[in-house]
C-alpha cells in the first residue's frame, strides 16, 4: 500500500483525519488501520506529493472535523433551547397559578383585616415574585444560548464556503 493511496482513504473514511505521518515512514499493512499523525511534511515530499498538496489535504480534512465539532455542538445548543422552552411553559403555568392564589390572598387580607391573613398575602406575593425571577433567568439562558447558537451557526456557513 503506497502513501497516494493511503491519503485517497481520507476520502472513503471521511470520519478520518489526513495521513500525514511523522518520522520515519511506518510498515504498511493492508489489513491494520495506521493512525494518522500531524507533523512534520518531510515525509510526505519523499513520497512524491508537494507540500501544497498535502497542505491542502490537512486542511480539507480539518475543517471537516472541525465543521462535524460545530454540528455536534449546535445539537447541544438545540437541544438545551428545547429543554428550556419545556422549563418556561412549567415555570409560565406555575407563576399563572401562584397569581391566582396571591389575587385570592390579598383579598382576603383585605377583606378580614387579620395578621394571619396578610402574613398569607405577603408569603404568596413572595412566591410570585420567586416565579416572575425565575422566568427572568430563563429568558436570560435563552439570550446567552440563541447567541451561541448564532455565532455557532456563522462559524459552520464559513466553512461551507470552503467546500
Amino acid at each position: 500500500m503506497d502513501f497516494e493511496s493511503i491519503a485517497s482513504a481520507r476520502f472513503r473514511h471521511p470520519g478520518q483525519a489526513c495521513l500525514i505521518l511523522e518520522g520515519s515512514p511506518p510498515k504498511l499493512s493492508a489489513g491494520l488501520p495506521v493512525r494518522p499523525l500531524m507533523g512534520p511534511l518531510w515525509w510526505s515530499l519523499l513520497a512524491g506529493l508537494s507540500c501544497q498538496v498535502v497542505r491542502s489535504e490537512l486542511s480539507i480534512c480539518s475543517n471537516a472535523m472541525r465543521k462535524r465539532r460545530l454540528s455536534k455542538q449546535l445539537f447541544v445548543v438545540n437541544e438545551r433551547l428545547m429543554f428550556l422552552e419545556e422549563e418556561e411553559t412549567q415555570v409560565a403555568a406555575e407563576l399563572d397559578y401562584h397569581r391566582h392564589l396571591a389575587d385570592d390572598a390579598v383579598r382576603d387580607a383585605a377583606v378580614y383585616e387579620s395578621s394571619l391573613h396578610r402574613d398569607a398575602a405577603d408569603r404568596a406575593m413572595a412566591d410570585v415574585d420567586r416565579f416572575e425571577r425565575s422566568l427572568d433567568d430563563i429568558d436570560r439562558r435563552r439570550e446567552v444560548l440563541m447567541a451561541k447558537r448564532n455565532r455557532l451557526l456563522d462559524r459552520m456557513n464559513s466553512y461551507e464556503d470552503l467546500f
